[in-house]
């Protein structure tokens, strides 16, 4: 139950909860006299009668508001015998439930109402009659024990075993699954005569929404379509919102630099519903309809012609389910599980089959990210697999592997950093990069974004993120789902925060910021000189606190000598003298190392030109060769016919040969 609300007369209550039904009930009579349901089925937050009441004819009325913007009324919802009945407006009513609905879901009518009524005892099936706690519950029968394990998962909002079928709180087609529930509840039970006690199973957590399996494609940093006006996107380039009005609807480009380009806006004649922005242009995409086929439409800002924009129209029955933008390309995601790559100019480049249904895209600069179902999902679990390309030089850069996410969570956000990191960001707040070591394959938890708001309706609605230094940025949102459109929300700098141990010591911190500078750098970046910053940090903690093999562990980890050199003469300042004298036999091991490594580089290049020398000699002696054959078999040489070898040789280092003849060759 997500909110209740009492009527203006004291008398009747209205509950909404999280599968968007609303139950009716009479304090009185203690029953649920009447249920409606959402027709979206969207949770309801929101529940307010009407303070004109039943003395007044348009007071049979209850208003709602649901989790993703609707607002509705729902229309008699006073009893027959108070007030006439009509039909629900922005909702369907349901059958009328029975009076003893509450006997129906295993709750006495009398103590639903009581003070002393603990609903918590009862899901956990303690008895709150005799005492009796569910460890040591026993029944009469197994039917019994059935309807009992059907009423605690369904009063905890989470899915019953396969055995006992789906879930009752569910309503389908306007009836009340509760009708179906068994009307026998033993209102007593004889100690004497108990079977063993069934094994004690966990409740199933609860979760606030029910996640749809498998997960639906999705834009990321786009707002939901259906809205009036929504974000069709927003990251660090810019914002493209689109604007329903009752005339006409219009799309809005705005660009946060307002050196990229100038702000504009276009008329949206094919209902385009996805958009993609870079520096470079703006590309728009529409689902296919009975009449449309699917679209899309590039906006190419670098075209140096008149023509700076271009449609393609997908084949019939296909449609794009997500788009993406790089530099000089152009990725779309079907319903037919093809990945279409396009040139910014609009030529047709290739067109790849994936193995799954596409859930998003995301794009920076040469690189293209692909998030796919790869099998079905189990206890709510997505089985999602990331395939991570380089478009320009075809090539692939990370294998398709599985993308994690957290225990009941479906995939939130994804894209690139500025500098090229692959993010992730799920519904549990939990933000996760993917990292170049461990061959590229390792996803790093950097940030837990639930711990860095302060009420659990809050979360953050994520934008991107910037390099150097790494830090996230979104839209906080307020106890909403998404950010609203007008005016315009305020990007927020969030700083990323490993989940290391004991985070509140310097230790800690120091650490993090060691990790973040070392395992969050660029693909071909070297360790800079923050990495040695932080380690000296720690060197000195570690001297400070009188942890010497700590701080050699550290030395080693110095990414060069000078700063090794540097650790040396700390330590001998500081009085430690047992250290120093093993980070100089560490640097002695390490000077050993990169000279031993320089003499196996050195002799592979040489090995390397002396093949290279030798092949080329003997390309020489071929091409002399068949000179050779060519003047024995033309006419007689003349004293202008004569042939050159030029060679050079490890050791000589240049000379040129003339041979007058073929003989001589």
């Amino acid at each position: 139950v997500n909110v209740v609300s009492w009527s203006p007369c004291g008398r009747y209550l209205a509950s909404a909860g999280v599968d968007g039904c609303v139950t009716l009930w009479d304090h009185t009579s203690k029953t649920a006299y009447r249920r409606f349901k959402n027709e979206n089925g969207i949770g309801i937050t929101s529940l307010e009668w009407n303070p004109s009441g039943m003395e007044s004819e348009k007071g049979n009325q209850l208003a709602f508001a649901d989790r993703e913007g609707y607002v509705g009324v729902f229309e008699g919802v006073y009893p027959s015998n108070q007030s006439g009945r009509g039909s629900a407006g922005g909702g369907q009513e349901a059958d009328p439930l029975a009076e003893d609905s509450l006997l129906m879901e295993g709750i006495p009518a009398d103590d639903i109402f009581k003070d002393d009524y603990n609903i918590e005892d009862d899901i956990m099936g303690n008895d709150v009659t005799t005492g009796y706690h569910g460890d040591q519950e026993e029944e009469e029968d197994g039917d019994v024990v059935q309807s009992r394990k059907r009423r605690r998962m369904d009063l905890m909002g989470g899915e019953r075993d396969e055995e006992y079928g789906s879930r009752s709180g569910d309503i389908d087609d306007g009836q009340s699954s509760l009708l179906e529930e068994e009307q026998s509840f033993p209102r007593q039970r004889d100690p004497a005569n108990q079977p063993p006690p069934p094994p004690k199973k966990a409740p199933p957590a609860f979760s606030e929404k029910q996640l749809e399996c498998p997960q639906k494609p999705f834009q990321p940093s786009a707002t939901p379509s259906h809205l009036h006006h929504h974000f069709m996107l927003y990251n660090l380039v810019g914002v493209v919102r689109s604007h329903d009005d009752d005339e006409a609807t219009m799309i809005e480009v705005e660009f946060h630099n307002a050196g990229t380009h100038h702000a504009f806006s276009i008329a949206n004649h094919y209902s385009y519903t996805m958009a993609a922005l870079s520096e470079q242009a703006l590309v728009l995409a529409c689902g296919r309809t009975e009449d449309i086929p699917s679209q899309l439409q590039c906006v190419h800002f670098g075209s140096w012609d008149n023509t700076k924009d271009w449609t393609v129209s997908l084949p019939s029955k296909e449609s794009i389910t997500a788009v993406a933008i790089g530099d000089g390309w152009i990725a779309t995601a079907t319903n037919k599980q093809q990945l279409r790559l396009f040139s910014t100019g609009g030529v047709q480049r290739e067109v790849l089959s994936v193995p799954g249904a596409m859930v998003t895209l995301g794009g920076w600069g040469g690189r293209l990210a692909v998030v796919y179902h790869t099998g079905p999902c189990t206890e709510n679990v997505f089985s999602l697999t990331v395939w991570v390309l380089d478009v320009r030089r075809r090539r692939q850069l990370h294998p398709p592997h599985t993308l994690p996410l957290s225990h009941h969570a479906r995939l939130e956000w994804l894209g690139f950093s500025e500098g090229g990191l692959l993010i992730s960001y799920d519904s549990k707040g939990i933000v996760r990069i993917l990292s170049p070591a461990y061959g590229g394959l390792s996803w790093l938890p950097v940030l837990d974004t639930t711990k860095q708001v302060g009420n659990k309706s809050d979360h953050y609605f994520i934008v991107g993120m910037t390099h150097n230094p790494h830090q996230l940025r979104g839209i906080l949102c307020r106890g909403l789902e998404y950010p609203p459109v007008q005016p315009k929300p305020v990007m927020s700098t969030i700083s990323l925060k490993m989940p290391l141990c004991e985070m509140s010591t310097e230790k800690a911190e120091l650490e993090d910021q060691y990790l973040q500078a070392e395992l969050l750098r660029t693909p071909g970046q070297q360790s800079n000189t923050a990495t040695a910053q932080h380690l000296m940090k720690l060197f000195a903690l570690a001297c400070k606190s009188n942890r010497e093999f700590r701080a050699c562990e550290i030395a080693g980890l110095m990414p060069d000598e000078r700063s090794m050199n540097l650790a040396l003469t700390y330590a001998s300042r500081t009085q430690h003298a047992r250290l120093a004298r093993h980070i100089s036999e560490l640097i002695q091991h390490k000077a050993m190392e990169f000279e031993s490594e320089n003499e196996e580089d050195y002799f592979e290049t040489e090995s390397t030109g002396r093949t290279n020398q030798i092949a080329e000699e003997e390309s020489e002696y071929q091409y002399a060769k068949a000179r050779s054959t060519s003047l024995n078999q033309g006419p007689p040489a003349d004293d202008t016919e004569k042939v050159l070898l030029c060679y050079d040789n490890f050791e000589n280092s240049g000379e040129t040969v003339v041979f007058e003849t073929a003989e001589q060759v």
